[in-house]
């Protein structure tokens, strides 16, 4: 609850009154290999299924007491490996759900001869590592991909996780204006 909200009641006397929650989930880092197993892998994979929205924490700052799992500070390289992974997810959901249309469609079903259309557009996005989201759909063919839960259909937003001196002058900081560059 925000203090805000009541001065705001006050003024505009709503029927009701429903703070906002917003719960923040830290999941552990996903690594190379995670849509086969690797690492936390399927659990990862399924803690981010549950979310209406991912925050990318990337390492862009250098320091040489604390070790990177790939052994050099990369924040694109470690935003494309993450979405690898999700979208390799997403195509192994995809080729499940197309076998199964698959089968629905020879038997008649119109549904399913829509949701291969649909997957058409969507996996050879996401055989390139590219996100689902990124795949130009018709409204109708939005709301339908939402029902399929995809990873790669999730507003992500990349935080760039800074020194100190960073936080006073941005311009400065290469791996920030990379992680810029690759948002745009």
């Amino acid at each position: 609850p925000d203090p805000r909200m009541d001065a705001i009641a006050a003024v505009t006397r709503p029927q009701q009154l429903v703070p906002t929650r917003i719960a923040f989930v830290d999941i552990a880092g996903l690594v190379r290999g995670a849509s086969k197993g690797e690492g936390l892998g399927n659990q990862f994979l399924a803690n981010i299924r549950e979310t209406h929205a991912v925050i990318q924490v990337v390492r862009c700052f250098d320091d040489e007491n604390i070790v990177h799992v790939e052994g050099s500070v990369n924040p694109v390289r470690d935003i494309e490996t993450i979405q690898i992974e999700l979208a390799l997810a997403d195509l192994a959901s995809a080729e499940k759900r197309r076998d199964k249309a698959m089968r629905a469609a020879k038997a008649g079903d119109k549904d399913a001869k829509r949701e291969i259309e649909i997957l058409d557009k969507l996996q050879p996005v996401l055989e390139e590592g590219r996100p689902a989201r990124s795949v130009d759909l018709a409204d109708e063919e939005k709301s339908i991909v939402k029902t399929w839960f995809f990873l790669t259909t999730k507003p992500t937003i990349y935080a760039a996780n800074v020194d100190e001196a960073t936080l006073a002058d941005p311009a400065s900081n290469q791996h920030v204006q990379a992680v810029m560059k690759h948002a745009e």
